[in-house]
C-alpha cells in the first residue's frame, strides 16, 4: 500500500473523533445531524469534501449499526466495514490506512450482508438494523414493507404548487437535476439524491415548490381541506403541512399555528414569505374552535430511520411510552375545539402501532363523540376506513400513519 498523505489520516482521524462526540450527544437524546450542524459551525476548517465524507460515514455507522455489534469494540475497523457495507467506492485510502485492512480488494458483492462477510468474515443471517425490543411495536405489514428497505438511503420528494409545475421543472431540466413525477400524486416529485440544493433557484425563492416527503404530503390529502374553512395546525412545527393546507384552499381561508418551540413558529413565518399564503397563516393567540385541526404529532419518528439511521439506537422503551401519554394529552385537549361536524386529523411519522392505530382506538373509546371518517387513500385511489398506515415500501418514501376524525354532529 502506498503511503497516505498525512491530511487523508487526518481527515479520517477527525471523523472517528467526531463520531465519538455523536454517539456521546445521542446518548443525551440529540439527533446525530443536530451534533453534525453544531460541530461543523465550530470547526469552520472543514471544508465541503471532509463534511461530505463524514456525513456519509457516520450515517454509514448508524444504518449497519446492527452488524457493527457482531464485531470486536474497535471504532476505526467497525467504522471501515460500516462503508464497505454501504457500498461506499472507493473506500477513501485513510480509513484503510487507521486500520491496516486492505479495504481497497474487498469484492464488490450486490448486497450489504454478502459485502459486510465478505470483509468481516462474519455471517449477520438473522440480525435486525434495528433494536429487537422495537420488533414487537411494529405495525402490520411492516415485515415486508419497511424493515427491508432499512438498508438502503431515503430520496428526497419535493411538492410543487398547482400552476407552477411549467416554469419549476423547466428550471430543474436546465440544472441538470434528476427527478421524476409520482404517478398518482400530482405535484409530488422523486429526486434520488436527497442533498439536492435548492436555494439559489428563482422558483425556490418565488415560493413555488416546497421539500416535503411524500408520506408527510399524503397526510395533508388526507386531511382534505377546503376553501374558506379556518383550521388549527397544532403541531405546526417548521410549517410544511401547513402550507400544503393553505395550497389545499387556495389561499382562501384562515389556518392558525400553534408549536410549544417558538423558534418553530418563527421559522414558519419567514418561510411562508416565499409563498402566497402568508397573509392567511397567523399564530394561535386564545382558544377558537375550528373546522378542521390537524395533529402532526411528537413521535418517535420511527418511520423516518432510513433517513435517521441514528433514531434507530437512541430511542428507549421508556421514551415511547411517554411519547405516547403526550399524543393522548394532545389529541384530548385539542378534540373541544373541533366543532360539530368538523374534523381532527392525527398524523404521524411513526410505524408503531401503539403510537397510531391502538392510540385512535384508545381516544375514540373515550371519546364517542367523535368517529372514523374514510378518506380515499393517495396510494390506491381507493377508501380507507378513515386510517392509513404508510411505510417506505409504498412509494420510496418515510413512513407515516394518519386518522381522520370526524366529532358528531
Amino acid at each position: 500500500m502506498e503511503p497516505i498523505a498525512k491530511k487523508w489520516l487526518t481527515q479520517a482521524e477527525n471523523c472517528l473523533r467526531i463520531l465519538n462526540d455523536v454517539c456521546t450527544a445521542l446518548k443525551n437524546g440529540t439527533p446525530a445531524d443536530r451534533t453534525l450542524a453544531r460541530i461543523y459551525r465550530e470547526n469552520r476548517c472543514y471544508g465541503s469534501r471532509d463534511r461530505q465524507f463524514f456525513y456519509l460515514a457516520i450515517f454509514a455507522w448508524f444504518r449497519w449499526y446492527g452488524y457493527l455489534q457482531k464485531m470486536p469494540d474497535d471504532p476505526a475497523k467497525r467504522l471501515l466495514a460500516a462503508l464497505v457495507t454501504d457500498g461506499v467506492d472507493p473506500i477513501p485510502p485513510a480509513m484503510a490506512a487507521l486500520t491496516g485492512d486492505p479495504a481497497f480488494d474487498y469484492p464488490r458483492l450486490p448486497t450489504p450482508q454478502e459485502r459486510f462477510k465478505a470483509f468481516t468474515g462474519i455471517d449477520i443471517t438473522g440480525v435486525q438494523l434495528v433494536p429487537e425490543w422495537t420488533l414487537p411495536l411494529f405495525a402490520e405489514g411492516a415485515e415486508e414493507r419497511y424493515l427491508p428497505r432499512l438498508e438502503s438511503r431515503s430520496p428526497l420528494w419535493v411538492r410543487v404548487l398547482p400552476g407552477r409545475e411549467t416554469a419549476v421543472l423547466q428550471e430543474w431540466r436546465e440544472a441538470g437535476l434528476t427527478f421524476t413525477p409520482h404517478p398518482a400524486i400530482p405535484g409530488a416529485f422523486r429526486f434520488p439524491n436527497e442533498r439536492v440544493k435548492f436555494d439559489t433557484m428563482k422558483s425556490w425563492k418565488a415560493g413555488s415548490f416546497e421539500v416535503q416527503d411524500l408520506s408527510s404530503q399524503c397526510i395533508g390529502i388526507a386531511a382534505g381541506a377546503q376553501e374558506g374553512e379556518h383550521w388549527l395546525d397544532a403541531c405546526a412545527g417548521g410549517g410544511g403541512k401547513t402550507l400544503q393546507l393553505a395550497a389545499m384552499m387556495n389561499g382562501k381561508g384562515t389556518i392558525t399555528v400553534y408549536d410549544i418551540r417558538e423558534r418553530k413558529l418563527d421559522e414558519l413565518e419567514e418561510r411562508a414569505t416565499r409563498t402566497p399564503y402568508s397573509k392567511m397563516i397567523k399564530r394561535e393567540t386564545k382558544q377558537n374552535t375550528y373546522d378542521g385541526i390537524l395533529i402532526d404529532a411528537p413521535c418517535s419518528s420511527s418511520g423516518r430511520w432510513r433517513r435517521n439511521p441514528d433514531g434507530r439506537w437512541g430511542l428507549t422503551p421508556e421514551k415511547v411510552a411517554e411519547i405516547n401519554r403526550t399524543q393522548l394529552e394532545i389529541l384530548s385537549h385539542r378534540a373541544k375545539q373541533v366543532r360539530p361536524g368538523g374534523k381532527l386529523v392525527y398524523g404521524t411519522c411513526s410505524v408503531f402501532a401503539v403510537e397510531n392505530v391502538l392510540t385512535i382506538q384508545k381516544f375514540l373509546a373515550e371519546h364517542p363523540d367523535f368517529e372514523l371518517l374514510p378518506f380515499v387513500s393517495p396510494w390506491t385511489g381507493t377508501f380507507t376506513d378513515g386510517m392509513l398506515q404508510t411505510f417506505p415500501g409504498d412509494g420510496d418514501c418515510d413512513g407515516s400513519f394518519v386518522a381522520v376524525l370526524r366529532r358528531k354532529i
